[in-house]
């Protein structure tokens, strides 16, 4: 065991020790303080502060002198925090993406104008780090790869410490950039407690592989609708399909907010493939036309038919169109489109026998772009969208787990929702989403709708009462939260669930 003195000892505070008692004037003091774990060596104290050996070992014979120490519980334990990385070898860092010209920015550049006695760069550094929280995975956030010995973790975490660590700017006026960089900190240092433990990290990793998985999956649904809607609108002439569809935008009815008090509580809808817009007559006779034309190698002989804008023009209508005019062309060109939406179907069938029902989903949606009067290509779709959502169900669970054991809560209700997609008929999906949310304060009347659709799955089981009652006194009705509790009571007048909520309630 290392001596008092010695840079590898391990110093610990008494465990009654309340040290906000102690005479500590100087804020660093306080600092080095806070580090006191009994599981950093004194050496660690002074790399994770950036103190000298000397004015840590200073303290802690002060704190000694105090009676502030206490003795090791046992044998010596493996330090938590490893030793300081050597300074010859540096870590990797991931080269940080940077958002092109067309993301929207990660913060909004307002907050730069906070006063605070921060240099302009310091700042843009604490938001930048702050706004990617949810972004980023520990590795990331560290800035190493996801190969990176616990040397590499160790370089990047006291590094990275040194910046965000509120307290190394002591004295100075942060306003909230010092909330952010707390944040930040308290991420890193998670960050750096789950890598740096060996079966912490293998079930991060496995978290991480999971989600790769599901990333893949949602990666792969988006591209496939941006491959049915670009075949659909290259069908559309060049001046038309732009200025309508911007029409029927500004066209659409404004979007309803839920009523809490009068909710509507569905299974969430599979999305159906994407329609084309209506076109005079005159217009699907000039691009049947101008098609058959081109598909023959022949130039187009005149312009189509010039059609004033019209705002009564509805997204709608401009679908129904395009549906007739790939009718008529069809025709005019022997059914060659018709033949490609075929040979689509026949592709997503051949990838459902695989089991590959992603391709099967997206080949059948470009089938759809195609010819979508097609109900039987349609209902396919719709059944191995469910298939898909089934499939992916258990890598979901997975993940949901994983996140709502750390109390990722934004995420765990994010995918606690997919699971529900998977299985509309497990309410306890259902119920867990609608918790997450509770405790991650998201959206209580989505909350709201999907612990109703727990309820009505499953009336009779108490879990799925509780959780309604629990959101309904979070949203401050109380008497909709004790009709709730009623119905508790009578299925299990026990849980401990009841007297927490009766006493909320009064």
């Amino acid at each position: 065991m290392a001596e008092k003195g010695a840079t590898d000892w391990v110093p610990r505070l008494r465990d009654d020790l309340v040290v906000t008692d102690l005479p500590i004037r100087d804020p660093f003091d306080g600092f080095i303080l806070s580090r006191i774990d009994g599981d950093t060596s004194v050496k660690d104290i002074a790399d994770i502060t950036g103190a000298t050996v000397d004015r840590v070992q200073d303290l802690l014979s002060r704190l000694e002198g105090l009676g502030a120490l206490g003795r090791p519980p046992g044998p010596p334990t493996i330090a938590s925090r490893p030793p300081p990385p050597p300074k010859e070898r540096a870590p990797e860092p991931v080269p940080e993406e940077r958002p092109s010209a067309m993301s929207p920015p990660l913060y909004d550049p307002r907050e730069l104008d906070e006063a605070a006695d921060l240099e302009p760069e310091r700042k843009h550094e604490i938001l930048h780090a702050y706004h990617r929280l949810s972004e980023v995975d520990f590795y990331q956030l560290l800035g190493i790869q996801r190969g990176a010995d616990k040397a590499e973790i160790r370089a990047a975490y006291f590094r990275l410490s040194k910046r965000f660590h509120p307290d190394t700017l002591y004295g100075k006026k942060l306003g909230t950039f010092k909330t952010k960089m707390e944040k930040v900190f308290e991420h890193l240092t998670r960050a750096y407690e789950t890598l740096g433990k060996k079966k912490r990290r293998q079930s991060y990793d496995a978290y991480l592989a999971v989600q790769d998985e599901t990333k893949a999956m949602e990666s792969g649904l988006k591209a496939g609708e941006a491959e049915a809607e670009a075949m659909a609108d290259s069908a559309l002439p060049a001046d038309l399909d732009r200025q309508r569809l911007e029409t029927a935008k500004t066209d659409r009815p404004p979007e309803e907010k839920p009523d809490i008090s009068a909710p509507k509580v569905d299974a969430p809808e599979i999305p159906k493939a994407p329609r084309p817009p209506r076109l005079t007559d005159e217009e699907r006779k000039a691009m049947a036309k101008r098609l058959l034309e081109k598909r023959m190698g022949k130039p187009s002989s005149r312009p189509p038919t010039p059609r004033p804008p019209s705002s009564e023009v509805t997204r709608e209508s401009l679908r129904e169109g395009l549906r007739s005019s790939l009718r008529a062309t069809a025709g005019l060109t022997g059914g060659r489109d018709r033949a490609q939406a075929e040979r689509l179907v026949a592709e997503a069938e051949t990838a459902a026998d695989k089991g590959d029902n992603l391709a099967a989903v997206n080949a059948l949606k470009m089938a759809l772009a195609i010819d979508p009067d097609r109900k039987d290509w349609e209902e396919r779709h719709d059944e191995l969208r469910a298939a898909l959502a089934a499939q992916m169900a258990d890598t979901y669970l997975k993940q949901a787990r994983y996140e709502e054991h750390h109390e990722n809560w934004e995420a765990a209700a994010r995918s606690w929702q997919k699971v529900a997609e998977g299985r509309p008929n497990d309410s306890r999906a259902w119920r867990q989403a609608a918790l997450a949310l509770l405790e991650g304060k998201g959206d209580l009347k989505v909350a709201r709708d999907l612990a109703q659709k727990a309820v009505s799955i499953q009336p009779g089981l108490a879990a799925n009462r509780a959780a309604l009652a629990r959101i309904y006194a979070a949203a401050g009705m109380k008497a909709s939260a004790r009709k709730e509790l009623d119905e508790v009571v009578k299925l299990d007048p026990d849980a401990e669930i009841v007297k927490t909520l009766q006493r909320e309630l009064k």
